[in-house]
């Protein structure tokens, strides 16, 4: 599976106004499961000690988050995290 499919915008007739929340955390939290590692990795990797990488990660996630907006599509997930992460 693509991960670009994973921030795409939610189909407006396929999912009711009820369960977007739901679907919306479901995916993210996919998201998150697949690329924490990844993301974890390429601190160490740069140097950071492991108590403060998980914090780091931690940020990414959050700061990606606020940076979503209703619909908004990001094509490249991963690069768009890494990008955060640095």
């Amino acid at each position: 599976m693509s991960s670009t499919i994973l921030l795409e915008p939610l189909p407006r007739s396929d999912v009711n106004d009820d369960a977007k929340p739901l679907v919306w955390e479901q995916l993210w939290q996919g998201l998150y499961e697949r690329e924490f590692d990844r993301i974890y990795r390429l601190l160490l990797h740069l140097g950071v000690a492991s108590a403060d990488a998980e914090d780091v990660v931690q940020k990414v996630f959050l700061i990606a988050w606020r940076q979503l907006k209703d619909d908004q599509e990001v094509a490249h997930p991963k690069a768009w995290l890494r990008g955060i992460a640095l």
